[in-house]
């Protein structure tokens, strides 16, 4: 330590990327994504490993492993069972001073080094009803109990923190809130709207796309001409009428253009630990209409229409409302999006590396 204190000291961080399953994890893929780009710019030390290609992730060396994670969950239980015999960090990439898993679980193994876990939400025990129980014995082995043995616990909302410590009996001064980024892409540009409600998510039951589907028809008794655009991973809705495109997952462009393209944004989601598809919008000046669920208000603040989201009359009204929103309503929108970033992000990352890397 240097006489000046612990925030001179160079810092070393072990950043695990082994149970990422590329472009089926939503919000969650993104977090990393932004976050590794971040702490690539400043000046820790960091090494990443990861479960495919070479050389680097987002310009930081990756040590590679030759396993890959995958969406079944047996293949999951297999992955986890053969990275628990990893001869772990000591050996691959080099001592660290701490480790980060920001997919929450725990591999290669710590070994005793300081490491810290991102928790994003709890859903599984507070919706259980909506997984297997396969999956709630993997999340029960992977999420739950790599929670609580980590030094500390990195959340992204107030809210996701709250049901942290209810649902894990983690002490609340163990779990630091950090509120994610947006992406430098997110430029607002000159397009007219164009008539439809965009909605970005993986078909997840927590999700809601029947009640907004159910609000979109009721909208068109008067805008016959207004369609509902869904983009995201999972099955496609069965019997969809002909006013809804299903575009499945779609290029990072072709989602900016679709923002800034849309009427207004619906994000009618029934759980939340963040809910980033609604800041983006707003910072590509696109209204917004949000449920008032789970971390949403926390994050959304006050320039976004809100509705009950178990009220398809509520959610068409606040659409409506969304879609008529006045030019001073959008810029205070994009101002407060604006204030998420992932450098903010990243220097809270780093300040609680340092703390448990000194304990």
């Amino acid at each position: 330590m240097t006489p000046d204190g612990p925030s001179l000291v160079p810092l070393s961080v072990g950043v695990s990327a082994l149970t990422l399953v590329e472009s089926a994890m939503g919000g969650t893929e993104a977090y990393f994504s932004g976050l590794v780009s971040a702490l690539a710019r400043s000046d820790v030390r960091m090494v990443v490993h990861a479960p495919w290609g070479a050389g680097t992730v987002n310009g930081v060396p990756t040590v590679v492993h030759a396993s890959r994670a995958s969406e079944r969950v047996i293949d999951r239980l297999l992955h986890l069972a053969r990275l628990s015999v990893h001869p772990g960090w000591l050996v691959k990439g080099g001592r660290v001073d701490v480790i980060h898993y920001p997919f929450t679980v725990p591999l290669p193994s710590s070994r005793g080094i300081p490491h810290v876990v991102t928790l994003h939400d709890v859903q599984h025990l507070a919706l259980g009803h909506n997984f297997t129980r396969p999956e709630l014995a993997y999340r029960s082995i992977a999420y739950d109990r790599s929670a609580r043995r980590a030094d500390a616990v990195i959340t992204d909302s107030e809210f996701s923190k709250g049901e942290i410590v209810k649902y894990l009996g983690i002490p609340p001064e163990k779990v630091h809130v950090v509120h994610l980024g947006l992406e430098a892409d997110l430029t607002p540009a000159p397009r007219s709207r164009e008539q439809f409600v965009l909605y970005p998510a993986r078909r997840w039951p927590h999700k809601n796309h029947g009640r907004l589907l159910d609000a979109v028809a009721l909208l068109r008794e008067d805008r016959p001409s207004l369609r509902l655009v869904l983009t995201g991973g999972g099955k496609l809705l069965a019997d969809a009428p002909p006013w809804v495109d299903q575009l499945g997952v779609v290029p990072r462009e072709t989602l900016l253009e679709l923002y800034r393209r849309a009427a207004c944004l619906a994000f009618p989601s029934l759980y939340e630990g963040f809910g980033m598809p609604p800041l983006e919008a707003m910072a590509v000046r696109c209204p917004a209409a949000v449920s008032t669920r789970g971390s949403l208000p926390e994050v959304c603040g006050d320039e976004v229409e809100y509705f009950d989201p178990l009220d398809v009359g509520s959610i068409a009204g606040a659409v409506d409302r969304a879609m008529a929103a006045t030019p001073a309503r959008v810029d205070a929108a994009e101002a407060h999006a604006r204030q998420f970033t992932w450098e903010r992000a990243a220097a809270e990352h780093i300040r609680i590396f340092r703390e448990v890397a000194l304990q």
